[in-house]
């Protein structure tokens, strides 16, 4: 190095990486936690319904925070990329959130209820 402080474009490429990063890690990880937990309730004689309900809950709210990780990450590509191919991407991400989070919610608030715990 030459003793220089890095650009902003250098530190939103790796702002952008480890974002990305964290947002794959965080939906592999509940996947993983939800194919091994659907598997082990299911070895125990669980109904579908009882496993879903144990399973989805997590697993929708992992989606939901790996989805904003990633918007966050295309966001911070956006300041050292900023062409049309990059905001048409961040758009479509940002949509992908708007419409699936009313469903991701609702989905959990039905969930909650059914459990009967309170909707928070």
């Amino acid at each position: 190095m030459d003793g220089a402080a890095p650009s902003i474009p250098e530190l939103a490429g790796t702002a952008a990486l480890l974002l990305a990063m964290v947002a794959v890690a965080i939906v592999g990880c509940a996947a993983l936690v939800a194919a091994v937990t659907g598997i082990v309730k299911a070895v125990a004689g669980d109904s579908v319904l009882s496993i879903r309900a144990r399973v989805w809950p997590r697993f929708a709210s992992a989606i939901a925070v790996g989805l904003l990780f990633g918007l966050a990450a295309d966001l911070a590509q956006s300041v050292r990329t900023a062409d049309w191919h990059s905001l048409a991407k961040i758009a479509a991400i940002a949509g992908i959130c708007l419409l699936l989070d009313p469903f991701l919610l609702r989905g959990l608030g039905s969930l909650r209820t059914r459990r009967g715990l309170s909707a928070r």
